[in-house]
């Protein structure tokens, strides 16, 4: 079985790279490495914002702040919510 192949308008190959990345991170995530899970979400929310994939991560790291914050660790939850908060506002509004 063949596995079908996107590539963008730069030509770098898309698919089904972005869902790998998630997976790895997921990955990263269950197996008790949140850091580098968290790096891996930020790479696909901030190059990837417009994708399942990127969508996805930001979800994830929404879930991570949480835990955090239900783990009396405020300022790696704060960590994430800057980042995401610094990555809404640098997009450009398109009308």
């Amino acid at each position: 079985m063949s596995t079908v192949y996107e590539v963008n308008s730069e030509s770098e190959v898309v698919l089904p790279l972005l869902s790998n990345l998630l997976q790895m991170a997921n990955d990263y995530r269950g197996n008790g490495s949140p850091h580098q899970a968290i790096e891996l979400y930020y790479e696909l929310a901030e190059r990837n914002a417009d994708s399942i994939e990127g969508q996805e991560a930001r979800c994830r790291l929404m879930e991570l702040a949480e835990e955090y914050e239900q783990q009396d660790m405020p300022h790696e939850a704060r960590s994430i919510y800057e980042r995401l908060q610094v990555e809404q506002t640098d997009k450009p509004n398109v009308e």
